[in-house]
Formats: structure tokens, C-alpha cells, sequence
């Protein structure tokens, strides 16, 4: 028994002694985090390393970045898609160097009942390894993974500005009902060098979010049918910009549209950005409730009536010819083709074996008409909502021409998005034969267009991408085009008198006038198509240390190891007390009444 008892005590200090000095440095968590300008960066790289070493197993299944700023914590998760929550953040990539990730290896220490002598029970104990679907191990040098994460500075929450950041990574592991974590630790800077640039940018930014900037081709706020353009920055300006929606089942946050068999109401607020300042801007939008499929008349013709939008379709397309705006329309209100169900995730769609031809009958007895060749096909931006405006006629006060003055203004498209084509498609000017041609991009820059050479003339397909060129029929001006936009004829000053030959830019940045003389334009900025839906930053409680240890590493890991030295010196004490014990119970008189 006493024996048995021995075996005891020595088998249960050595398991406590093998998990309180468990692999400290089987995996090994490095962070590196620059300090940040938010002045004058505009995004930041993180790393994440994670040191897996030779023979230790960790199937990682996600990263808890906590983020203290100011006494207040921030926690970013990243899951095992690598998709993360915090919206100042965004993985870039995630890379594994010298590990299989194939299969899965695990090991594990356990105890069980050998013997029973008198009551006591010895314990044995051993470990094995097993294989699973997730893991991660290698035979040779252990390895590496790495995530490159990238910090949009415009976002960073206010309390991180002008400050110290300690950030820590905890990197959970194991099976999913015995989970560990590994740390590391870092720190940042967080500075704001010119704060009252800063203030300027983010007034600037709201001053630049404009109705006409979001409409994305609708007609207007009271009149939306299709997806919205929320922009999350403007090219120019290094503020950042995050949406609202007073209803997400009508307008998501991301723009897109969802319209019902009544008009709806929904207040958008954009908040502005850029380290601690920010603003709000408000706009109030109606979405219009659906609309049947236009019907045809005739061969193949849509005549526009009260409702100004006209909804083309499966149902319809095939036989469609001809959209003709009467002219009880006037010549300013926009009749809008809506193509939402027929354009692809690309953002295209493509005409059928019928020409499409969209006319406006003036009141004034002209007729402004684009003729769409059959088979063409319409690419968009990322951000075209499938929507096209019959030719409009605009206020001439809407452009600034470079070298003369605008005669007519006829918008064509989408507002503020570009729409190309494969093939030229011909717009007819009534009574402008003698003038000069240009356009008003998406940027709007004003871009003169050259009069169409002899083999352009015979073949309008030969323009190249994004082409145009213009000439005359009778009266009228012809523009042969390969995009969509504000088409323009002018009268050119006797600076610059004549039809103008001079070069095609698409740039929208200069034009140059017949006598080579070079004009730039005005800089309007550009507005890039990025979409990040915002998610809320909420400060949260530092979780507390998993008690799991099964499935992590190559030998039982230990948790928080500064309570080791006491709790080893209270294992040996016990130790200790009990052999004295024992010894005593052991010994026995001789004959003299002494024991030994």
C-alpha cells in the first residue's frame, strides 16, 4: 500500500509539473504595427506572424484583435474566411510558408485506472496523435502564418487619434468544444499632424456629396427607381465616408434598391470622417413603387405617356424597336428606359436582332433621336444601376466650353456614369449642321470631338473604343459615338473659328485647339466606385483565458504562467508532508520501545 501510495503522489507530480511547463514557445504570435500620420496616410500595414513550430499542431479558427485607445478596448474579429468586422480594417491576404495544410494532427496527454489495491487506484498516463480535416503541422522546420492587414486611416475610431495603441492578437486554436489562444502583443502611435487640414477636408467632402452625385442616372431624390451610388471616399479628398439607412429593406447602405407596390420614403445620413473630426449630411429619398413592363404598339414601338419610366424586359425586349417621347413631354423632363433585369453581373447586356432607336419629338417640330445598331452591347461601370435617359435637352448654362459657346446641350445615358459600346451608335442634332462638336464627360470636363474622316464616314465601327467623330446630314449634325454622355454643339469664338479637327481626348484633363494650342480644363473630382458597408466599432469586455487544452499543441499547454513558481513550491510542500507520513506510519519498535 505504501508502495501504491508512492506511485501515486510521483504520478500526479509529474502531470501537474508537465502542464505547468507546457511548451511556452510552441506557438509564437508577432505583431507589427507601424505608428500612424492620419494627416497624411491614407492607410497602414499591419502584420500578423504566426510561429508554428516543428511538430506543433494549431488548426486555427479565428483572431480577436483588442485594440486599447484611452482606457477603451475595441475588438476586431477575423474568422476563419478571413472576413473581419471592424471597418477601419481589411485582410489583405492571409499566407501559410512550410506547413501542411492538408491534414490534421493532434496530440493530447490523458490519465486512466490501472490497478486497484485496498481502495487506491494507480494512475498511468501517456500520450498519442490522431488525424483530422483542418490542422496543421510540418515534418521538417515548423513554419509560418501570415496576414497582411491593411488600416484605412480615414476611419480609425476618434479615441485612437493622438495616442498611444496597444494592440494584442489572440489567436484561437483547438476543436470547437476545446478551444486555447496564443498572444502577442504591440504598440502605435496615432497622430494627427495638421488637424486643422483635417477639419477643412472633412467640410469639403460634405460640400462635394451632392444629390447629383448619388442619383447614379435616377431623376431625381423624389423620383429614385434605381441603386443610388453611396460613395465610402472622393478621389481628392482623404476623408472617409460611412452610410446609414432609416430603412435597409428599401435602401441598403451599399445603395441597392428594393422597390415595392407602393412609394417608400427613406432618410440616408453619410458620415464624414478624417482622424477626429467628422460631419453628417442628410438627403431624403422617395422610391417609387414598381412599374409594369412597358407595352408595344405597332412594330414594335413604345409611345411614352404620363409615366416617364419605361420598364423593357423579358417579356418585351425581343420585339422592341422604337421609344418615342411625345411632345406633351417636355423637352427637359427625363423619360428614363429602365433595363435593371436585363443587365449581367458584369454590368452588360446586349441588343437583339432589332436596331433600338430612342427619339424626342420637340414641340419645337425637330426631333432629337440615337439610333442603337442591333446586336450591341452596352458595358457599364461597376456602378450603373440599368438605367438609360432618352435624349434630354439641358440648359446650355450647364457646360463651359472651351474655345466657343454651347448651342445645345443633349444629354444621353446616365448621369455621372460612363455607358460604352461595341459599335457606333448615331446621334442626330436637328438644325446644327455648320457648328462644332464636344462632350461633357462623367468627370464634366468638357472634350471637343473631331470631325469624322472619309473612312469613318463609311464604316462609324472603325472609331476606337470610346470614339467619336461628327459630320453633317442636310441640316442636322450626325455625332458618331461609342459612350453615352452630355453632347454639346457650340459656335467657336474667332480665336478658334471653324469646325474643330483638333484631338479626341478622353482624358477630360486638356483639349487642343486647331492651332495646337493646348486648354486645360476644369478639374472636377472623380468619384471612385468603392462600396465598404460600415459595421459598428463597440467596445467590448476582454474576454477571459479558455480553460481548454486538448488538440493545441504537441504537448498539454499551460494557460497563464506567472502563478508557476508558487504553485510548483505548494505541489513540493505536499509532497513533502505526505512522505513524511508515510515514513512514520512506516516505522516500528524494537525491542527496546524505539522506532525505526
Amino acid at each position: 500500500m505504501n508502495k501504491s501510495l508512492i506511485g501515486i503522489i510521483f504520478t500526479i507530480l509529474v502531470i501537474t509539473l508537465t502542464a505547468l511547463s507546457g511548451p511556452v514557445h510552441a506557438i509564437n504570435v508577432n505583431l507589427t504595427t507601424p505608428d500612424i500620420d492620419v494627416s497624411t496616410e491614407s492607410t497602414k500595414t499591419f502584420v500578423i506572424e504566426v510561429e508554428v513550430n516543428d511538430g506543433e499542431f494549431l488548426p486555427i479558427h479565428d483572431t480577436d484583435l483588442i485594440f486599447n485607445a484611452n482606457n477603451q478596448d475595441t475588438v476586431c474579429n477575423i474568422d476563419e474566411n478571413n472576413d473581419i468586422d471592424c471597418d477601419f480594417l481589411s485582410v489583405v491576404s492571409r499566407e501559410i510558408s512550410g506547413l501542411n495544410s492538408n491534414f490534421d494532427y493532434g496530440y493530447g496527454y490523458g490519465y486512466g485506472y490501472l490497478t486497484n489495491l485496498l481502495g487506491w487506484q494507480d494512475f498511468g498516463y501517456g500520450y498519442g496523435y490522431g488525424y483530422g480535416s483542418r490542422g496543421i503541422i510540418t515534418g521538417n522546420n515548423g513554419g509560418t502564418i501570415t496576414y497582411t492587414l491593411e488600416v484605412n486611416t480615414a476611419k480609425l475610431p476618434s479615441n485612437f487619434i493622438n495616442t498611444q495603441v496597444n494592440v494584442q492578437a489572440r489567436v484561437y486554436g483547438g476543436s470547437q468544444d476545446d478551444v486555447a489562444y496564443f498572444v502577442g502583443n504591440s504598440d502605435f502611435e496615432v497622430t494627427q499632424s495638421q488637424a486643422g487640414a483635417d477639419e477643412a477636408t472633412v467640410l469639403a467632402t460634405k460640400e462635394a456629396l451632392t444629390e447629383k452625385l448619388i442619383l447614379n442616372g435616377n431623376k431625381d431624390l423624389d423620383n429614385v427607381i434605381g441603386n443610388l451610388y453611396l460613395p465610402t471616399n472622393l478621389t481628392g479628398l482623404n476623408a472617409a465616408i460611412s452610410w446609414s439607412s432609416s430603412n435597409t429593406n428599401v435602401i441598403a447602405t451599399s445603395g441597392n434598391v428594393t422597390r415595392a407596390g407602393s412609394n417608400s420614403t427613406v432618410i440616408l445620413t453619410a458620415t464624414i470622417q478624417k482622424g477626429a473630426y467628422s460631419k453628417s449630411k442628410e438627403f431624403t429619398v422617395v422610391v417609387k413603387q414598381t412599374v409594369a413592363a412597358a407595352v408595344l404598339v405597332g412594330d414594335g414601338e413604345v409611345a411614352v405617356g404620363v409615366e416617364t419610366e419605361v420598364v423593357i424586359d423579358n417579356s418585351n425586349k425581343n420585339s422592341l424597336k422604337q421609344i418615342t417621347v411625345p411632345t406633351t413631354v417636355a423637352d427637359d423632363e427625363e423619360v428614363v428606359v429602365n433595363l435593371v433585369s436585363l443587365v449581367d453581373n458584369d454590368k452588360k447586356l446586349t441588343l437583339g436582332v432589332n436596331a433600338l432607336t430612342l427619339s424626342r419629338n420637340s414641340n419645337t417640330g425637330v426631333s432629337y433621336s440615337v439610333e442603337i445598331p442591333s446586336g450591341t452591347t452596352i458595358q457599364g461601370e461597376a456602378n450603373w444601376n440599368g438605367l438609360i435617359t432618352v435624349p434630354t435637352v439641358k440648359a446650355n448654362s450647364e457646360v463651359t466650353v472651351i474655345g466657343g459657346s454651347a448651342d445645345l446641350v443633349v444629354e444621353v445615358g446616365s448621369t455621372g456614369v460612363k455607358l460604352t459600346f461595341d459599335k457606333a451608335v448615331k446621334l442626330t442634332l436637328p438644325n446644327r449642321a455648320g457648328k462644332s462638336a464636344g462632350y461633357v464627360g462623367s468627370d464634366d470636363v468638357f472634350n471637343t470631338i473631331p470631325a469624322c474622316t472619309a473612312s469613318e464616314i463609311a464604316d462609324p465601327n472603325t472609331l476606337p473604343v470610346e470614339g467619336n467623330c461628327y459630320t453633317t446630314s442636310g441640316n442636322d449634325m450626325i455625332i458618331w459615338t461609342k459612350h453615352f454622355t452630355k453632347f454639346v454643339s457650340y459656335a467657336p469664338t474667332s480665336s478658334s473659328s471653324g469646325p474643330s479637327s483638333g484631338s479626341n481626348t478622353n482624358q477630360g484633363l486638356s483639349t487642343t485647339t486647331e492651332e495646337g494650342e493646348e486648354v486645360e480644363g476644369e478639374f472636377i473630382a472623380e468619384v471612385l466606385a468603392e462600396e465598404v458597408p460600415s459595421v459598428p466599432i463597440q467596445a467590448v469586455e476582454q474576454p477571459s483565458q479558455p480553460s481548454g487544452l486538448g488538440g493545441i499543441t504537441g504537448a498539454v499547454v499551460g494557460g497563464d504562467r506567472s502563478n508557476v513558481p508558487w504553485i510548483i513550491g505548494i505541489g513540493a510542500l505536499v509532497f513533502v508532508i505526505i512522505a513524511g507520513v508515510w515514513q512514520l506510519g512506516s516505522m516500528r519498535k524494537n525491542n527496546k520501545g524505539m522506532y525505526f
